[in-house]
């Protein structure tokens, strides 16, 4: 009896052990941690999409940029602000510069021309002071001497007047001997100098 309840309960402990022998700790733990790995799998699900997808634009961004580098740029004029020079009038605006430099050597020219003939006139009316001045000297100097030769021509006609009243005098009070052979010469002079009447 004993024998048969030990064996029975070994058979018992048998089957029990095959049971746990098709699902082994090893193989709960696999299932277990398959379990989480999906669990965790489909959790992350949305975050690996998100990451998916930005991986995806960034890359896409990168062969944008690639294609954007070797691409020609087209430049739109429209949006460029034209200058005030324009290119194609180029040769024209150096034409109108020339002509403003030429304008400028050309006023310059007639400037140092005019200050020329200013500094030409400068001279020559320094000159003209000087030679007026040098004019006026000699006329001062002429007007003293003048005014010296008067003032002995009056000296002597005053005296001349003196003598001539003293030999008025003298005759008035009854002549002298050598006034009348005086006065005789003189008019025998004037008589032989007076032409003869037709």
């Amino acid at each position: 009896m004993l024998a048969q309840g030990s064996q029975g309960s070994a058979t018992s402990k048998g089957k029990k052990r095959s049971v746990t022998g098709s699902g082994t700790p090893e193989s709960f733990a696999e299932a277990k941690k398959t379990k989480t790995h999906s669990s965790d799998d489909s959790e992350d699900e949305p975050s690996n999409q998100l990451f998916v997808e930005e991986n995806t634009f960034v890359k896409a961004q990168a062969a944008e940029e690639s294609d954007n580098r070797k691409a020609p740029k087209t430049v739109d004029v429209a949006k460029i602000d034209k200058p005030s020079c324009d290119i194609t009038e180029l040769p024209e605006g150096m034409q109108f510069f020339e002509k403003i430099i030429n304008e400028y050597k050309s006023l310059q020219q007639t400037l140092i021309q005019t200050e020329s003939k200013l500094q030409k006139s400068e001279d020559e009316l320094k000159s003209l002071k000087m030679s007026t001045m040098t004019d006026k000297c000699q006329f001062e100097v002429a007007k003293a001497d003048l005014q010296d030769e008067m003032e002995l021509l009056k000296a002597e006609l005053l005296q001349i007047k003196t003598e001539k009243e003293e030999l008025k005098t003298a005759t008035d009070n009854g002549g002298c001997k050598r006034c009348t052979e005086l006065e005789e010469q003189f008019n025998h002079l004037f008589m032989s100098f007076r032409p003869a009447p037709k």
